[in-house]
């Protein structure tokens, strides 16, 4: 051996214990890759697990408002189905209604995907058309499918009481992972009786009122004096050259802009006094729009129509 090499071990037993440490630090890290990997692999098992078993989705995606072309176009994807649907008509904030023939093609869908529509119809006694459903049970092949939402903070101007129903057909069903039948009715009737504890005595006996001749001519008058309010509005708008939706149906007009929503609130406060509701706050599909709502006095409705008119407003 020659003398480089002995000094060389020479050396190296000097440093066994620096030696050593390193090879535990290495040894640890080594260790602890193993375990972070194994970690990660169980979770990817475990998650991919529970998606099979209570139909997951993949991908998540959120959609407020889209085109009912977007549904056949979502629903030709391979492996991609609705499974829970919201439908709001007369719809908040734009005012819009659905026809027969397009809730007909909602129900036909959730009974071809296996899903359930939630109908949100606060608004209905706002509608005139008779054309136009007031309830998606109209629609044949609903109570399978369809549970429905009724407000007498609308009807009644209930707001603030806190009082609403339900409408859950006992025929209404949900499927879990297993393709296994649930029906909805019972569960929502287990979670009612155990977490609420009813509406108060004396709301009870408003709402009941309403269902009385004088309060069903009450709130169609009520309901008929917002209505009116709305086609002023409406009137008003179409005459300043801009664009909008609803205010016949329903007591929400949904206007287009076509400048910056938050910029077009700001022009009629500032200017106007007036305040809108600028269609951003309800979502990236609202800019460009915004929302005016016909619950207010005839008096201020008026007056605002002339402050509005006094800004000569036109489209951008």
């Amino acid at each position: 051996m020659s003398l480089l090499d002995r000094k060389l071990l020479r050396d190296l037993r000097a440093l066994k214990s620096q030696a050593l440490a390193v090879a535990l630090v290495m040894a640890c890290g080594l260790a602890m890759m193993v375990t972070t990997r194994s970690l990660i692999l169980s979770l990817e098992s475990t998650r991919d697990t529970y998606y099979r078993e209570h139909r997951f989705a993949d991908v998540f995606a959120r959609l407020k408002r889209a085109p009912n072309a977007v549904r056949e176009q979502l629903a030709a994807i391979p492996g991609v189905a609705t499974d829970l649907i919201y439908l709001c008509f007369p719809n908040n904030p734009t005012g819009a209604v659905a026809t027969r023939a397009q809730l007909t093609e909602w129900v036909a869908y959730a009974k071809a995907n296996r899903a359930v529509i939630l109908f949100d119809s606060a608004y209905e006694s706002y509608i005139r058309d008779p054309a136009i459903p007031h309830s998606i049970y109209e629609i044949e092949g609903a109570r399978d499918v369809a549970i429905e939402f009724r407000s007498f903070s609308k009807t009644a101007g209930f707001t603030g009481t806190r009082c609403a129903y339900t409408v859950v057909p006992k025929s209404v069903l949900a499927y879990d992972g297993a393709g296994n039948t649930h029906p909805l009715h019972a569960l929502w009737n287990r979670r009612h009786t155990t977490k609420f504890n009813g509406v108060s005595y004396p709301i009870q006996k408003a709402a009941a009122a309403i269902y009385t001749d004088a309060g069903k001519q009450q709130t169609r008058d009520l309901i008929d004096f917002y209505l009116a309010n709305a086609k002023l509005i409406r009137e008003a708008v179409k005459s300043w050259g801009f664009t909008c939706i609803g205010g016949d149906n329903a007591p929400y007009l949904w206007i287009n802009t076509g400048r910056d929503s938050w910029e077009f609130f700001d022009l009629l406060l500032n200017q106007a006094q007036v305040v809108c509701t600028p269609g951003a706050g309800f979502g990236k599909c609202g800019e460009g729009h915004v929302r005016i709502s016909a619950f207010n006095s005839r008096e201020n409705v008026i007056e605002a129509g002339k402050r509005l008119q006094a800004l000569r407003l036109v489209p951008a």
